[in-house]
Formats: structure tokens, C-alpha cells, sequence
């Protein structure tokens, strides 16, 4: 569980936390930079690499959680139209995503100029309340 100091989430399901990240495009073939990364205590992005493969991307949290309660859509700001991310792993135990950066159904590396902001919600805990 991590320990971390939070404000409360209403909810029926103890323990829940909405947490969020950005990070911004490095350009063809290139790591992603992480903006948070020298503020809010590092971010709750630790990792995200380019994988080596147009468009996709590899990363890690900063903190780990027993349940995932459900993931927003990334939404990006920039200039690349239509660009979209799709998760193909998840893993809020281990601590590890992996996602692919799309235009259409095409994989493409997202630009210096795109930030993705990203949303999800877990819970810090293993009770069922």
C-alpha cells in the first residue's frame, strides 16, 4: 500500500485515489519527457520509454496499487490531429503499463509538440468495503 497523504474521494469502495500524469512527446523514435518529474514529489510516472517499435511506448508508476477501478481516456493537447492512445497492458500491482500512440489505426510516435494527460483511479487497499 502506499502511504501518501490524500484528501478523501466519496465513494461507496474504501481507499480509492484519482490519480493523474502527463507527459510530453520526445519526437520520432525518442523517449517521451516527463514534466512532473522535479515537482508533485516526482509524478506518478516514474518511466516511459519509446519501445522500439513506431508508436509505442513502455513505462512504469511511481507508486503501486492492489486494484485498478477504471482508466480515462488519454487526452492530448498539441498538433498532431487525430493522434490517440491505446493501452495494451496494465498492471497497477506490478506497477507497469504499455501503451501505443495512434493516428487512425496507424502507429505513430507522438510529437515534441503533443502532451498526453492521463487519468485513472485505484484503491490503496485490499478490503471489499
Amino acid at each position: 500500500m502506499a502511504n501518501r497523504d490524500t484528501d478523501f474521494v466519496k465513494t461507496p469502495k474504501s481507499d480509492v485515489q484519482f490519480l493523474t500524469a502527463r507527459i510530453v512527446g520526445g519526437g520520432a523514435a525518442t523517449n517521451p519527457t516527463l514534466p512532473e518529474a522535479t515537482f508533485y514529489g516526482g509524478g506518478e510516472i516514474a518511466t516511459c520509454v519509446y519501445a522500439g517499435a513506431t508508436g509505442t511506448y513502455t513505462g512504469t508508476f511511481r507508486k503501486k496499487y492492489p486494484e485498478l477501478l477504471a482508466l480515462g481516456r488519454p487526452m492530448i493537447v498539441g498538433t498532431t490531429a487525430g493522434l490517440h492512445i491505446r493501452f495494451t497492458a496494465i498492471d497497477v500491482a506490478a506497477g507497469t503499463f504499455a501503451f501505443t500512440a495512434e493516428v487512425n489505426a496507424t502507429a505513430t510516435d507522438i510529437a515534441t509538440a503533443d502532451t498526453v494527460y492521463f487519468t485513472w483511479t485505484v484503491r490503496n487497499s485490499g478490503r471489499n468495503r
